[in-house]
């Protein structure tokens, strides 16, 4: 979370600004003081010294803002600044804002957990509030990005990834954007964007070979664009994968009786009965409402809720396909964070005076189709990924339960689209293959069905809702050839390649059951970070010798309280049991920072990453502790 410090001449001023702040604020905030000087008989002044000790009390890597009144308290303030370590002072910036005003403002957005631009944004935006209310809005016109022209710095790189700036490489790009304060802009061809904003990077469409440039303007531009080449000299972080942009999706068109061609998006051979999922998408109504600021906080829980999910989503990808793949959930948090889309998400609720879910979902929608919009069918897929998103946060508006992708029996899974956390959720064993009506090779849910080693189809077209739930159908991912009731030749052929697709899997995967051992023959025990019971399975298939910390705090985690003893004992027995005699260290209870649980009352707490947390937090709350350790101990 971002913090805040207030420097002023008067110490009582800097404490009554910081109690309104306080007051004012949706969620404790940390916002530190450093007000006069010790000096009895003159006590008004400003004491650079002060000022680094306040800076420091309230340390965030999420950034710290710093308000000002007037006079020394900048120059005081700058001097702090140099006393500080590099990697701290990448992470402060001194907002120009008024001090009252722009601190209120600026504590209210931190509070919902904005990131440092946007509280910047919101904190200089806090003057135009009273100008406007006061008629003086038009006689002190507020500077446009138009400025950013004439006294920007700029670099022009040609974009070497073979699918542009998808949406990983995309989201990168706007999290290196966002480490530092210079305003940035993206330029292709006549389209300019916002560095900072996912959502208006992504829809630049810049494809491979495209030539753009970047401009910035600010203390730290020239950081800003090295920052910026660095990491296209890294290819933006993109592995150097054989994917390719495939021609826009089609309906499948029938070879033969009974066989369905469609796009292959995960290699593999499965046989089984057909398993429709037909979820039912949120149904948003329109309600006018009188009271906007509580839409606009119901709408900022939400997001804060299903940033939550995703994050725990993430770690779970992580365990289970890699963090190459699992970074398409960063890309989602991105999108999730974009201020572009909660700036017009909150204009809707403001002007328009609509509730949270009506405002948000014409928002995402409109994201959405400018996504379809482009011309680049890789890109025309981001789609979903925005739809994805809006649909997580719609569940948490609405109050609704995301639905179960648990079979009876092994199925091939038939869907009309699956959105990238629907495909993060599958159990391979109980999903054979994928089927879907629409989709492309090289969507977010066909990169994760290939990293789950599931085959898949997608482009099937609309037949596929005719098929019945239990009907036996065989595909092939490498083809993209679905069968449906294959006679008895076809399953005896088709049976025949998925034994030999298996053994080809059982072969790589027993590569990862070697020891490793270094040349000079030292033995490096492998164990693995898991999340949950179902992850012990899966590190051990893919070669751990144990696992070296179990992250209780993801059973805790996503659920509306803590999880009972005899759930917890479950959980910890199926961990054991997928090891064998393989060790298992078991951490306790350790929240916190980046994962607070919305049903204990953590309090406020100055320093959330280093403070009250993990076994200090654990031995006050032993309603929660003791249940813990009697699971783990009967485990």
């Amino acid at each position: 979370m971002v913090s805040i410090v207030i420097v002023s001449h008067s110490a009582t001023l800097a404490e009554g600004v910081r109690e309104l702040a306080l007051q004012m604020a949706q969620s404790p905030v940390q916002i530190a003081t450093a007000g006069g000087i010790e000096d009895e008989e003159q006590p008004i002044g400003t004491d650079p010294i002060k000022v680094m000790e306040a800076i420091e009390s309230v340390f965030s890597e999420d950034g710290v803002v710093v308000m000002i009144d007037l006079g020394s308290a900048l120059l005081s303030t700058e001097t702090a600044v140099d006393l500080l370590s590099p990697d701290m002072r990448k992470h402060i910036t001194i907002c120009p804002a008024p001090l009252v005003e722009g601190t209120l403002a600026a504590a209210v957005q931190a509070s919902v957990g904005a990131s440092l631009a946007q509280v910047m944004q919101e904190a200089q935006g806090a003057l135009a509030v009273k100008q406007s209310q006061l008629g003086h809005l038009e006689q002190v016109p507020v500077a446009g990005p138009a400025g950013l022209d004439e006294a920007a710095q700029s670099i022009t790189l040609v974009v070497p990834n073979k699918l542009g700036l998808h949406a990983r490489p995309a989201a990168r790009f706007v999290s290196t954007a966002n480490r530092f304060q210079a305003e940035m802009q993206v330029q292709r061809g006549s389209q300019t964007a916002n560095a900072k904003s996912i959502n208006q990077v992504a829809t630049l469409g810049v494809r491979q070979g495209d030539t753009v440039v970047i401009r910035a303007a600010g203390a730290d531009a020239d950081a800003a664009l090295a920052a910026i080449r660095e990491l296209a000299d890294q290819n933006f972080g993109d592995v150097d994968e054989e994917l390719s942009a495939e021609p826009p999706t089609v309906t499948a068109v029938a070879v033969e009786a009974g066989e369905w061609i469609g796009i292959p998006a995960s290699p593999g051979v499965a046989i089984g009965p057909v398993a429709q999922y037909r979820p039912r998408l949120p149904q948003v109504k329109v309600r006018k409402i009188k009271d906007t600021a509580v839409e606009w906080n119901r709408l900022v829980t939400a997001v804060q809720s299903a940033r939550q999910e995703i994050q725990q989503l993430h770690t779970q990808a992580i365990s289970q396909v890699g963090a190459s793949e699992a970074a398409i959930f960063e890309a989602h948090l991105l999108l999730l964070d974009d201020p572009d889309v909660l700036n017009a998400a909150k204009a809707r609720i403001d002007q328009e005076t609509i509730n949270a879910e009506a405002a948000w979902q014409k928002t995402m929608q409109e994201t959405a189709d400018r996504f379809r919009a482009l011309d680049d069918p890789y890109m025309q897929a981001r789609a979903l990924d925005v739809e994805d998103v809006s649909q997580r946060v719609l569940g948490q508006l609405m109050d609704l339960e995301r639905p179960e992708l648990n079979f009876r029996r092994p199925s091939i899974l038939i869907a009309a689209d699956l959105t990238p956390s629907d495909t993060a959720r599958l159990d391979p064993k109980q999903v054979l293959g994928i089927c879907t009506e629409l989709g492309g090779a090289t969507s977010h849910s066909a990169i994760l069905a290939r990293a789950l080693g599931i085959p898949a189809i997608v482009g099937l077209g609309s037949q596929l809702e005719t098929l019945p739930d239990g009907k036996t159908v065989a595909l092939d991912g490498e083809q993209g050839r679905l069968w449906i009731e294959p006679n008895d030749e076809q399953l005896t052929r088709l049976a025949e390649q998925r034994i030999a697709w298996l053994t080809e899997q059982r072969r790589v995967k027993a590569t990862a059951q070697q020891r490793a051992i270094t040349k000079d023959k030292r033995q490096i025990e492998v164990a693995a970070n898991i999340g949950g019971p179902n992850d012990a399975a899966i590190a051990l298939d893919y070669g751990a010798e144990g696992v070296g910390l179990f992250r209780t705090e993801f059973l805790f985690m996503g659920r509306p309280e803590a999880p009972s003893e005899e759930e917890q004992l479950a959980a910890y027995i199926q961990a054991a049991e997928a090891l064998g005699d393989k060790p298992v260290i078991i951490r306790t209870l350790d929240v916190g920072g980046d994962k607070p649980l919305p049903y204990l009352d953590q309090g406020q707490e100055e320093n959330p990453f280093l403070g009250w947390r993990g076994i200090r937090f654990c031995l006050d709350q032993p309603a929660i502790f003791k249940p813990q350790l009697r699971a783990i101990l009967r485990a």
